[in-house]
């Protein structure tokens, strides 16, 4: 018995609906596949590759802080949150190139701010110092940072 005489339906009207679903699979994909950018379409360039951002995170004694929250900032919006590892250290791969802010922080230590440019193929090293913020209200002298806005240097390698 075929499948034509199981469903109770004649070959040629079987046919005429297996081929019409094969023309309407086909004309779905070429729409999706068509939708899809292409580097011809884009002008031809791929994009570029992505930048990378290392952290490490020190204590204002100079020893690591394992288990601090790293955040990875875009005009002033949180991207991604990372943890520290025992040896201080985080990170963010496979970040788009551009200017972004880092903000660490951990309770009874401190808390830290940076601002960094993230170069494409390029990986961007943060040290930050967390310090306890000033609760004195007063700003501290420097650029107009607080106390809890410090850090201590960025350095890019390729």
């Amino acid at each position: 018995m075929t499948v034509a005489h199981s469903l109770n339906v004649g070959q040629g009207k079987l046919g005429r609906i297996v081929a019409s679903l094969i023309a309407l699979v086909a004309v779905v994909a070429a729409v999706f596949v068509a939708g899809l950018p292409s580097a011809a379409q884009a002008g031809g360039n791929p994009p570029p590759p992505p930048a990378r951002i290392a952290i490490k995170v020190v204590d204002a004694d100079g020893k690591v802080v394992p288990g601090a929250i790293v955040e990875l900032m875009y005009k002033g919006r949180p991207l991604r949150r990372e943890m520290t590892t025992r040896d201080g250290l985080a990170g963010f791969l496979r970040v788009i190139p551009a200017e972004y802010g880092i903000r660490a922080g951990k309770r009874e230590v401190g808390v830290a701010r940076e601002r960094v440019i993230a170069k494409s193929g390029e990986t961007t090293r943060v040290l930050l110092t967390l310090k306890k913020p000033d609760t004195t209200g007063s700003a501290v002298s420097g650029g107009g940072q607080t106390g809890s806005e410090t850090s201590a240097g960025v350095s890019t390698a390729k």
